[in-house]
């Protein structure tokens, strides 16, 4: 079986069996450094690699 067609399946008795969610009244923005600084050699010389990931949450 496809992870997929389980996974529909999952959603379907979860609707039947789960409540309507409370609506969102709030939106949560987090910015985190993913790792640390690094420098990366490219043709045009060295830069650097200062990687965010931005998370919302609820």
């Amino acid at each position: 079986m496809a992870w997929s067609t389980a996974h529909r399946a999952l959603i379907a008795l979860a609707n039947q069996w789960l409540p309507e969610p409370e609506p969102t009244r709030v939106l949560g923005i987090d910015e985190t450094r993913a790792r640390s600084v690094r420098w990366v050699l490219e043709e045009a010389g060295w830069t650097r690699s200062n990687p965010w990931m931005t998370s919302f949450g609820a």
